[in-house]
């Protein structure tokens, strides 16, 4: 029996020591964030908004599984409707959807987490698939002006890990 709870104890030391060295790093895992930079002259198909401009921070928490977005825009109309991410370097139209973050018109501050996945892949299948190419991805801001292609668009820059 003591042979039993030294095993245990070895264990549990050993299992202590190795999460209290891996805590950080864990953390650090737990959540990525993207910035853009976002003007209407990046809007491919269709003009976009000539002097409009913006910039975003999109944070994605891996743990909880949450999407959070934070844009700030310079003479886009108001009030915005959509955002989306897509697929689509920077000189070409838009590719498949992957997400929409849809903003309430009665509260047009665009700090949001309410967002929808369209698609076959699971969030982490998702995240993992625009971290390991982020350029390959863009938003775009929608208001009623610029329903189809959107005002403003950027590519998403990979800022942590």
């Amino acid at each position: 029996m003591a042979r039993n709870v030294r095993r245990v104890a070895t264990v549990l030391l050993l299992a202590g020591a190795w999460l209290a060295g891996s805590t950080p790093g864990a953390l650090a895992d737990q959540q990525t964030v993207f910035t853009v930079q976002m003007s209407g002259d990046q809007v491919i198909g269709f003009p976009g908004d000539p002097d409009g401009s913006g910039t975003a921070t999109i944070t994605v928490d891996h743990k909880t599984e949450q999407v959070c977005l934070d844009v700030d825009t310079t003479n886009v109309a108001t009030p915005t409707e959509d955002y989306y991410i897509a697929e689509g370097a920077a000189g070409e139209p838009g590719g498949f959807v992957w997400v929409i973050f849809n903003v309430d018109i009665n509260n047009p501050d665009p700090s949001t987490c309410l967002v929808r996945y369209n698609g076959f892949a699971s969030f982490k299948e998702l995240w993992k698939l625009i971290e390991r190419n982020p350029e390959a991805f863009h938003l775009s801001v929608h208001n009623f002006e610029h329903a189809d292609f959107g005002a403003i668009r950027g590519q998403l820059t990979l800022a942590s890990k």
